[in-house]
């Protein structure tokens, strides 16, 4: 990750992130949260906000759905879609968009 990061390479890292085989939702990287941070901080620095909304606002309504629909409080799979920084960079990505839900 900081290989690419140094390099300039974000576009590179970001579709690496995004990958269904190698990515964040693959069984290899399993929705770890770091993996979601370093998406999620690049997506800041290049303030592309519409994609910070997009992924913040689906990972949270999934975790709402979860919620629901099961007897547990927070399903362990979506644990990361409850930490702080999503809801930071929601309402960052909703000041600079004017998109809400």
């Amino acid at each position: 990750m900081d290989i690419y990061r140094k390099q300039g390479q974000v576009d590179d890292l970001l579709s690496i992130l995004d990958n269904p085989v190698i990515g964040i939702n693959s069984d290899i990287a399993k929705r770890e949260n770091y993996f979601i941070q370093v998406k999620l901080k690049l997506l800041e620095q290049r303030q592309d906000w519409r994609s910070i909304y997009d992924f913040c606002f689906s990972s949270l309504e999934a975790l709402q759905n979860a919620k629901e629909t099961l007897t547990e409080s927070t399903p362990l799979d979506l644990i990361w879609a409850d930490d702080r920084m999503i809801w930071i960079l929601l309402a960052k990505s909703v000041a600079n968009t004017g998109e809400y839900w």
